[in-house]
């Protein structure tokens, strides 16, 4: 037999067996990464729903944490409009404003604090932020508040900020919301079904399934 057949016969055994030994390897190759991609994404998949946990749990304290900020505003209420004078004394101000303006017999000694707050827009008085000794005393005010349409003074819940942003997203959402107000620290709406619903903190509108009227231009 010739050499040059001699080479090119071993040549082709050992081209059959490193393919053979080749194929073997990538077959290998391809089990360990299999392997090793199934493994990542069961870890992946465990702290998927560890983060989906502590997730759950941050959200559920901060609603505690929000519930309890709301709890201790329970018997303040904020009175906007009411007119600046010098030398004043809020608590004064406020037990005239309701006795003339609310008919209501709540005296300076039923004031726990009475102050201005900041306010942005300089042609406005500063809302004026009080706290009563007693819960009825606040309901009280809240109950005969409707008595000051037209009179440019208003009165509102002490909300903590949480809950503000959450109630001006609300009542901004006109396609879902027909109505809302807010009474003992809790936000409510009325739907275009005219069905009442509680809206929680942390809650999205979007969650609660409610119809959405689509205003035709």
């Amino acid at each position: 037999m010739a050499e040059a057949n001699i080479v090119e016969i071993i040549s082709k055994e050992v081209e059959k067996k490193l393919e053979g030994i080749f194929d073997s390897l990538k077959e290998k190759i391809r089990e360990e990464v299999k392997n090793v991609v199934e493994n990542v994404m069961k870890r992946f998949d465990g702290l998927e729903k560890i983060v989906d946990k502590i997730e759950k749990e941050n959200m559920e304290l901060k609603r505690r944490l929000v519930e309890l900020e709301q709890y201790g505003r329970r018997a303040n209420v904020r009175i906007f409009g009411v007119k600046e004078e010098t030398g004043e004394d809020c608590k004064t101000l406020v037990s005239h404003m309701l006795k003339n303006k609310l008919s209501l017999n709540i005296n300076e000694k039923d004031i726990d604090a009475a102050h201005r707050l900041p306010q942005r827009a300089k042609d406005k008085p500063k809302p004026i932020i009080v706290r009563f000794f007693k819960r009825d005393d606040q309901e009280k005010v809240m109950r005969a508040r409707k008595r000051l349409k037209q009179t440019g003074v208003s009165i509102a819940e002490d909300l903590c900020r949480d809950l503000l942003q959450l109630y001006n997203r609300v009542r901004n959402d006109s396609s879902r919301v027909l109505e809302s107000w807010v009474w003992r620290g809790q936000i409510f709406i009325k739907d275009h079904r005219n069905e009442i619903h509680k809206v929680h903190y942390g809650q999205a509108l979007d969650e609660m399934n409610l119809p959405v009227m689509r205003y035709q231009p």
